[in-house]
């Protein structure tokens, strides 16, 4: 589900993040690991990084050598809609 007004890589490191788990201060992942994961350069994937937590939707952990980041929102996904079920009508189309 995309983050309201976020850009597709917003969401890109945001899927990644939740794709694998990142979801709890108990399980981190650095900058580096996610620039490797989402194939995007480390200082595009920094800067993301800064602008979801600035959005409330990725907090840092300082640690060691490399600090550590996790979601703290977790966006619903819409339902699906089935194939066919739509909210047009005949006068839509004529």
């Amino acid at each position: 589900m995309p983050i309201p007004g976020g850009t597709p890589h917003h969401n890109k490191i945001y899927d990644f993040l939740k794709a694998e788990g990142y979801t709890t201060p108990d399980k981190l992942v650095d900058a580096d690991k996610i620039a490797l994961g989402t194939k995007l350069g480390k200082g595009i994937v920094a800067n993301l990084l800064l602008d979801l937590e600035k959005r409330g939707f990725a907090k840092r952990v300082a640690r060691g050598k490399a600090a550590g980041y996790y979601i703290t929102q977790i966006v619903a996904d819409a339902p699906k809609q089935a194939a066919g079920e739509t909210s047009f009508t005949a006068d839509d189309i004529f």
